[in-house]
């Protein structure tokens, strides 16, 4: 069946999940949809609560956008329409926020939850998912899926000068896989790496022996 697209602008109707957690993949799947198939192909996830705009249909699968822009698709059967008004919904870019004071043993309570590929909730994390669950969960910053999205956003710092909560760009050594986490002040850094099975908080000095740093943003003050 050819694929009903609209201009990627344009939603047809709005929607919003209704399980806990669901999967955006890469492309709709014909056949039974695997677990492999789904690890494979994830791009990213919707949670409970959170609306996305039906930008397109292709048989039983929709093709959608999501509050932080990212595009993917889903069976019909995850999704409810609603009557409200879908718009894509981010934080300003190169903008430092006003800092809510917290406890970071609050974000180190995450160590230990499993990495999952595209996973933006408690129930696993990629890289970039974590942060953007952090900034968004403790400071109602609304930040792109992915890492280097994230990029322009807050003001950049000098690695000499980082701070608790500033957020930090990598590129792995071996193969040149974006990474990104979060510095947690006296030389640690919280991130969500496959290799280390989920969150973990490490000394930045052993981190930056497997990933060479691309640049620090801040954006909180």
């Amino acid at each position: 069946m050819k694929p009903i697209l609209k201009n990627l602008n344009q939603i047809l109707k709005t929607a919003t999940p209704k399980k806990e957690v669901i999967d955006l993949l890469s492309k709709p799947v014909k056949g039974n949809l695997t677990d492999q198939t789904i690890k494979r192909l994830r791009k990213s996830q919707l949670l409970f609560g959170e609306k996305c705009g039906v930008i397109g249909i292709e048989g039983s699968w929709l093709f959608i956008r999501t509050e932080d822009g990212t595009l993917g698709w889903t069976p019909k059967e995850n999704i409810d329409e609603v009557q409200e008004v879908f718009n894509v919904n981010l934080s300003p870019k190169s903008t430092v926020f006003e800092t809510k004071k917290i406890d970071l043993r609050e974000i180190k309570d995450f160590e230990g939850i499993p990495y999952v590929w595209g996973g933006r909730s408690s129930r696993g994390f990629d890289c970039s998912g974590f942060v953007q669950f952090v900034f968004k969960s403790f400071f109602d910053i609304s930040l792109p899926k992915h890492s280097w999205d994230m990029r322009p956003y807050g003001t950049q710092v000098e690695i000499n000068d980082l701070e608790p909560l500033d957020i930090i760009f990598l590129l792995k050594k071996n193969d040149a896989g974006k990474h990104i986490g979060i510095y947690l002040g006296e030389g640690k850094f919280i991130h969500a790496a496959k290799a280390k099975d989920g969150v973990n908080v490490e000394d930045f000095k052993e981190v930056l022996k497997r990933y060479d740093l691309v640049e620090a943003r801040r954006l909180l003050k």
